[in-house]
């Protein structure tokens, strides 16, 4: 709770199950406040996830509450649970409203239906009539006629058949019936979630309760925000990214998770997405981003927003104005004035591949030339590239040796020829390549490695002092006799033979490995807990530094 408008937080879970480590004792997922006396508060028990895409999933089973509301009478400082009252004790409690003239009447939407209390939430019953199925996603009351409700439905993906039971059903009877309201909506159901078209948010104008705003989450076709302006009989498509929206740096779509309306002036709203945020002050007219501005030449600064997924950064050790940046889902980006501001370059990838960049290099003798893997995020197939303008083009230089795989780290020898450039490239699934000639040909070294049961080289790193000695880090696998394999590895011979050297300090998953410069006996690894069937800690670690044995190489 925050008195401060959000400057400061305090934890409010008096009357919560204990917090747990390793299972959700509680997770709230909408909280609505009694308006004619807001000392009153509801708050649902659910999870969801990527627009309820994994309802089964996602730990709900691991929740020490399900089906549960907690109400709290003293502004949220202690909270009461209400359960085994009519709700379905394994419900997920997607959304909440309170009837503003009546305050006893509440309703739910869930993943088992609607639900509707008449006695401030004592007690429930379904109110799932003319509704095709029962997950529903949000629920809102028309404020100047508290009989007329609104409510979402999830569309299942990868049906059997090409009928599509989602979009926005409405109820002129106080939730006693429901009728389809989805004309103009888009009602596409695909093989994914992604693909198909489901609106788990929904908002009324309480000024003119005619208008709302619904968001389909689907990447393809037509993401985005629909209005209606006659109590939902038809609906418009009013965020076409190319029609009316300012898109920024990243023209990723616009599929909705989250929208607001502004209370005191109905006309402005804002939408967010995985990785965006918009915003309209003529009630979807246009819509502007407000993530990000414009430096011209195609470079972009950030505004302090921005949740986008970085999976690796290099700075150019010959100029520290160049900075590189591997994304997930937006591909490679560079800055020529120290993080300032970025432009995205990607031109000569593979397109099918260059949205995911795992890994780069850059060539400290030649800081022009510059390396990047690139591939799917969901399936194992990727490609290298190489760019010798400082990362501005690319071309691909997988040889039939490297295979088309996720590369996840990539370690250059700084004392090889420049002219005949070693590299190692760890492979996901297929173990550690290298190459003498700058990456013309690749052959494998994995020979003491284990690949089949350690699948997963996390990083390669090289001893600065010492271009014969190699490290390797692996994620954590469960093999089939219950042990976790992951671990640190070491190579004296330049990759050719491997050793596990993590008997005595068993690494799980090593995520990284920094070789002192002044002191090749002494390396860091930072390193991730493994875990049991039961959700227990095996190690929990961050952070290990390890002395190495001068001769042994042991621990």
């Amino acid at each position: 709770k925050s008195t401060d408008a959000g400057e400061n937080w305090v934890l409010k879970r008096a009357g919560f199950p204990a917090e747990n480590d390793y299972n959700y004792s509680a997770p709230i997922i909408d909280i609505v406040v009694d308006q004619n006396n807001p000392n009153i508060i509801y708050a649902g028990v659910g999870l969801r996830r990527n627009g309820f895409r994994e309802l089964d999933g996602f730990h709900w089973e691991t929740s020490v509450i399900k089906g549960a509301i907690y109400k709290s009478t003293d502004y949220g400082e202690n909270w009461t649970i209400i359960y085994n009252t009519g709700i379905d004790n394994e419900a997920m409690i997607y959304s909440l409203a309170i009837d503003p003239i009546n305050s006893n009447v509440i309703y739910t939407a869930t993943s088992n239906g609607v639900y509707k209390s008449v006695d401030a939430g004592a007690t429930w019953a379904e109110a799932n009539t003319g509704l095709p199925h029962e997950l529903t996603m949000n629920i809102v009351i028309d404020p100047s006629d508290t009989n007329t409700l609104y409510v979402t439905l999830y569309a299942e993906p990868n049906t059997t058949t090409s009928d599509w039971f989602g979009g926005v059903y409405k109820s002129t009877n106080a939730g006693d019936s429901w009728e389809l309201k989805s004309n103009g909506l888009a009602q596409e159901t695909g093989e994914s979630h992604g693909f198909t078209s489901n609106y788990p948010t929904l908002l009324i104008d309480e000024n003119n309760p005619d208008i709302l705003y619904t968001g389909n989450y689907c990447w393809t076709p037509d993401p985005g925000v629909y209005k209606t302006i006659n109590g939902g009989d038809s609906w418009d498509w009013v965020s076409d990214i190319d029609e009316n929206m300012n898109m920024g740096w990243i023209n990723d779509g616009a599929a909705v998770n989250c929208m607001a309306i502004n209370p005191t002036n109905p006309n402005q709203l804002y939408f967010g997405t995985s990785m965006l945020l918009f915003k309209t002050d003529n009630a979807g007219a246009y819509w502007d981003q407000v993530y990000t501005e414009s430096t011209g030449s195609d470079y972009w600064k950030g505004n302090g927003l921005e949740t986008t997924c970085v999976e690796d950064i290099v700075i150019d050790p010959t100029n520290s104005n160049n900075i590189y940046v591997g994304y997930w889902d937006l591909g490679f980006l560079k800055s020529i004035d120290g993080g300032e501001s970025y432009k995205k370059t990607t031109n000569g990838m593979n397109e099918e591949y260059s949205e995911n960049v795992f890994a780069i290099l850059v060539d400290p003798a030649s800081p022009n030339i510059v390396y990047a893997s690139t591939g799917y995020w969901d399936t194992n197939e990727g490609e290298l590239c190489k760019s010798i303008d400082f990362g501005e083009n690319w071309e691909v230089i997988n040889s039939g040796e490297l295979p088309a795989k996720q590369i996840w780290s990539l370690a250059l020898d700084k004392n090889s020829p420049e002219d005949q450039r070693i590299i190692y490239a760890a492979c996901y699934e297929e173990g550690l390549y290298k190459t003498t000639n700058g990456g013309e040909s690749w052959f494998a070294v994995n020979t003491g490695l284990g690949v089949g049961s350690n699948q997963f080289i996390n990083k390669i790193t090289i001893d600065p002092n010492n271009s014969n000695i190699l490290y390797a880090g692996f994620e954590a696998n469960s093999e089939s006799d219950g042990t976790i394999q992951g671990g640190l590895f070491k190579s004296t011979d330049a990759g050719l033979n491997w050793e596990r050297i993590d008997t005595t300090l068993h690494q799980f998953s090593v995520r990284d490995i920094i070789v002192d410069p002044e002191d090749s006996q002494i390396i860091y690894t930072a390193v991730a807990s493994g875990m049991t069937t039961a959700k227990a800690p095996i190690m929990t670690v961050g952070f290990i530094k390890v002395v190495m044995e001068a001769f042994l190489g042991k621990i």
